[in-house]
């Protein structure tokens, strides 16, 4: 058993259970957040996209948020520190997502590190998912293709790339927040 020094008192937890606890909650809190959002979403602008691969693309991107963030709070010594490192952490999200611009228009290293930003990912999974479930109208006319101005379809991926790479992200952080954890552990 690990001893750990929580608020000022010694608690006896282990690593993975607390993590556990954390990512538990926070990722109920999460789903009822996401599924008020497609809700919302879903009525007031008419997307036509099945709502289960969107509700898992959302989730998954909560996942990697919440993720982020315990990997914050792990690395942070006060929560001053962890406030600070928000922006430095989200802003190249923002800017490499692919909505400022598309990835395919990007210079080759900002190009290379959009692949390793999660926001990317997650902006192709819901553009393709609505572009590739978009209905005709009366007219048989086919509807505009959403997708197209950001991940054109010779450069689109398939929705399983997309939530396969959301999924390593969040594994990923979780190690790392569980090897930080890990390092900073008080034996008492």
């Amino acid at each position: 058993r690990v001893r750990r020094r929580l608020g000022g008192l010694g608690v006896g937890l282990r690593l993975p259970a607390y993590l556990g606890s954390k990512l538990g909650l926070l990722s109920f809190i999460g789903m009822v957040q996401c599924v008020l959002l497609l809700a919302i979403v879903r009525a007031g602008c008419r997307l036509d996209g099945p709502w289960q691969p969107m509700l898992l693309g959302l989730f998954l991107s909560t996942l990697v948020g919440t993720s982020l963030g315990l990997l914050i709070s792990s690395l942070a010594r006060s929560s001053e520190v962890a406030i600070s490192l928000v922006p430095i952490v989200i802003l190249p999200m923002v800017v490499l997502g692919g909505m400022m611009q598309p990835p395919h228009q990007m210079e080759r290293p900002a190009r290379t590190l959009a692949q390793l930003v999660p926001s990317r990912w997650a902006f192709e999974l819901s553009v393709s998912n609505e572009a590739t479930h978009r209905h005709k109208d009366a007219n048989s006319v086919p509807a505009p293709d959403l997708a197209e101005a950001f991940f054109p379809k010779d450069n689109r991926s398939q929705a399983t790339t997309s939530l396969a790479v959301l999924f390593a992200n969040v594994c990923v952080l979780l190690i790392g927040t569980l090897s930080v954890l890990r390092s900073r552990d008080v034996h008492l």
